[in-house]
C-alpha cells in the first residue's frame, strides 16, 4: 500500500487470500472463467482489496470483455488512483472500446508509474502506448 494514495483498502482474510491464490492457479492453466469466479469470491470477502480486482480485470482482458475490464479498473482506481496495472488495463479497455485519446492518457499514467517503480512491465506498456 502506497502512503497517501490508497484509501480504505481492505486487508485480505486468510480465506480471501486462498481464493485469490486459487484464481492465480486457474489463470496459469488458462481457465479464465473459473479464475474470474475465484477472484469474485475473494472480492465478496474483501471488496476493497485491489489485488483480486486487478487480477480479475486481467481475466476479462483475456476474454476481450472491455466493459468489465473498465468496471474493475475504475473500481480499483477509486481505491488507489495511481495503481499502475489498473491504469494500464483501463487504457487497454479504452483502446478496445475505440476511445483512443482517453486510452493514451491512461497508458501514459501507467508508463510514468512503471518508470518510477522500475517495473518490468514498462516495455509492454510502451509498446501499447507507442
Amino acid at each position: 500500500q502506497r502512503a497517501g494514495r490508497a484509501v480504505g483498502m481492505s486487508n485480505p482474510t486468510p480465506e480471501a487470500e486462498s481464493l485469490k491464490d486459487r484464481g492465480n492457479e486457474l489463470f496459469a492453466r488458462g481457465k479464465y472463467g473459473a479464475a474470474i469466479d475465484a477472484y469474485t469470491n475473494a472480492l465478496d470477502l474483501c471488496p476493497r482489496w485491489i489485488v483480486p480486482l486487478v487480477n480479475r480485470a486481467l481475466m476479462y482482458r483475456h476474454k476481450r470483455d472491455w466493459a468489465n475490464v473498465r468496471a474493475d479498473c475504475e473500481r480499483a482506481l477509486s481505491i488507489d488512483r495511481e495503481h499502475m496495472k489498473a491504469n494500464y488495463y483501463l487504457g487497454l479497455a479504452m483502446i478496445g472500446e475505440g476511445h483512443h485519446p482517453d486510452a493514451a492518457r491512461r497508458l501514459n499514467k501507467a508508463l510514468e508509474s512503471a518508470r518510477t517503480q522500475g517495473a518490468s512491465i514498462q516495455t509492454e506498456i510502451w509498446r501499447m502506448y507507442a
